[in-house]
């Protein structure tokens, strides 16, 4: 199987002003969980960590460990892209991984009607899911407009 690369986005949602801030801590494969774990407490600290569901034991581990991390809500890909669009994304220079992969997404087929082709390529997405996906969908479901 294809390893997927564990990510770490540092993301700020600005309602009010229509504003996503993203910084990418950690972008790497073939880590272990203490290697993970320190790197998150090193960037992110006390701070709320929203992480892939699909990983419940890695998260009950990081639970464990003392972190503050609770498992994404998974919405439609098409729902979380349609949720950002009208936001203008604001990324940290050294945030590498996360520019190429919003420079390369793209949509699966398009030559297709507009429902058939919004399927998005299951490539440049890791760091993508990460803050647009899990964090954005949490943070915008909240009631005040900065974290």
């Amino acid at each position: 199987g294809v390893t997927h690369p564990c990510t770490i986005i540092k993301t700020a949602v600005d309602k009010k002003n229509k504003k996503i801030y993203l910084d990418e801590v950690f972008y790497e494969t073939g880590r272990s969980t203490n290697e993970i774990y320190n790197s998150i407490k090193t960037e992110v600290g006390s701070g709320l960590i929203v992480m892939d569901n699909a990983a419940p034991l890695f998260i009950l581990d990081l639970q464990k460990s003392g972190l503050k991390v609770i498992p994404c809500y998974k919405e439609k890909i098409v729902d979380r892209i349609r949720k950002v669009q009208d936001y203008e994304i604001i990324v940290t220079a050294r945030s590498k991984q996360l520019m190429e992969e919003l420079d390369n997404y793209a949509w699966l087929d398009t030559s297709k009607t507009r429902s058939e082709r919004e399927v998005p390529i299951d490539k440049y997405n890791h760091a993508i899911d990460a803050s647009l996906g899990y964090a954005v969908t949490f943070l915008t479901q909240q009631s005040s407009s900065i974290y």
